[in-house]
């Protein structure tokens, strides 16, 4: 009986170790605003998944600073969703503009 404890107990900190080393990917929000971004920086973890969200009057499209990728249209209080993949920071901007760039990075913001 003790020997089907004992194992009982390690199958279930086994188990638990799994389940605390699984993450979940989140969703961010990133306003388009003018030609400029709130928040300028986002952290994001592997697998997150960003959404603009475009608050101007006119149509706008977000474009890699290094021309990596380049979204639709984004229509006035429409959004575009993205998955990035990898762990470099990317930089990005509103296509033409040479304002108001923004950008992600991977991990946890700095503490103060």
């Amino acid at each position: 009986m003790l020997r089907k404890t004992t194992k009982l107990a390690m199958a279930t900190a086994v188990a638990s170790l799994g389940l605390i080393h699984t993450a979940q990917a989140e969703e961010q929000m990133i306003l388009v605003v003018g030609y400029g971004f709130f928040p300028e920086v986002t952290y994001i973890s592997e697998g997150d998944t960003i959404r603009f969200k475009n608050t101007n009057e006119e149509p706008m499209r977000i474009q890699a600073v290094d021309g990596s990728w380049l979204t639709d249209s984004i229509a006035p209080d429409a959004e575009v969703t993205m998955t990035f993949p990898g762990t470099e920071t990317r930089e990005f901007k509103v296509q033409y503009s040479q304002d108001g760039y923004g950008s992600i990075h991977y991990g946890h913001p700095p503490s103060n």
